[in-house]
């Protein structure tokens, strides 16, 4: 249910409008983009799990881009979960494809938590602006 009304929601966006979405998915892309190139760049952590499944679903339905999965880092910079010894990558960032190339870097602030068990994700773009004269 919650993926069909985000769906729509996107979908309600202007397509001059950038989208960015961010937030605890519960889902593990894992490290391999079998079946989903162009919405995941094979850079993850871990495993897929059947949550996944429908993130991946739903980014390449849409065009999106996982923006965690598009640079190779050290697993500290993309675990952002720990929970006791279990490490996961279930925080994401996640951009229309054709602002894929806007993406400068992403990573985890590993000793930062925004709430409890999950750390700090942040991402860094770059937007093309125009002078007023």
């Amino acid at each position: 249910m919650f993926w069909n009304e985000l769906f729509h929601l996107v979908n309600c966006i202007p397509h001059n409008e950038m989208v960015v979405l961010a937030g605890d998915m519960n889902g593990h892309v894992g490290n391999s983009n079998v079946g989903y190139d162009g919405t995941h760049d094979g850079f993850g952590y871990g495993v897929r799990n059947a949550v996944s499944s429908r993130i991946l679903e739903f980014a390449d339905g849409i065009h999106l881009v996982i923006c965690n999965t598009l640079f190779m880092k050290k697993k500290s910079k993309l675990v952002t979960c720990v929970a006791g010894s279990v490490k996961s990558m279930v925080d994401y960032i996640i951009v229309l494809q054709r602002d894929r190339a806007k993406v400068r870097h992403i990573k985890v602030i590993a000793n930062e938590e925004c709430m409890p068990k999950h750390k700090l994700l942040v991402m860094d773009m770059q937007f093309n602006t125009k002078k007023m004269a």
